[in-house]
């Protein structure tokens, strides 16, 4: 019995990964897909189906035109860590509340500086018209997240949080 249901579970994952990649190779710019913003193992590992509507990848869409084409142009390849995400997901993960990722609206970088980091947030905050953006406090490995948003659903606030981040960049 235990075996027969990991051979249904292992088909059920096999079918939804099958259906999952028609619709992550999709092209939301230039650079990116909605792969890039929606595929994650966490969601694979915990057999979570994490594909965004219509309307969500039209506004992975948004963010990719507006934010990050922009932000590969100036800084080169940028490192995703988090786009999209269900409810299903965000509730797995431990979020709560109506998060921007739920809607297709914010995507998470991984900076590796903080020099880095206050160039692509000086970068956003002069030339770009974006919701939020937010710095994380340093992770243990040194790095930072930079969690920007750009909404389709309503004027864009010009959000700006950093936490921790002091040295200045001239």
């Amino acid at each position: 019995m235990v075996y027969l249901c990991g051979v249904f579970f292992y088909h059920l994952k096999r079918t939804m990964i099958m259906r999952n990649e028609n619709v992550f190779c999709r092209r939301l710019s230039r650079h990116f897909t909605v792969g890039d913003l929606a595929r994650t193992g966490e969601a694979v590992r915990r057999g979570i189906d994490n594909v965004p509507s219509e309307g969500q990848i039209g506004r992975l869409g948004l963010l990719c035109e507006r934010l990050l084409e922009p932000l590969r142009c100036r800084f080169g390849d940028l490192h995703l860590v988090a786009g999209y995400r269900s409810r299903r997901l965000h509730e797995a993960l431990g979020g709560r509340g109506s998060a921007l990722h739920l809607h297709g609206e914010a995507v998470c970088l991984h900076v590796s500086s903080d020099e880095v980091g206050l160039r692509m947030c000086r970068f956003v905050e002069e030339r770009l018209e974006f919701d939020v953006m937010w710095v994380s406090g340093r992770m243990r490995n040194g790095c930072r997240l930079l969690m920007l948003s750009f909404s389709g659903r309503r004027r864009n606030r010009g959000i700006v949080k950093i936490e921790n981040l002091t040295k200045k960049v001239g």
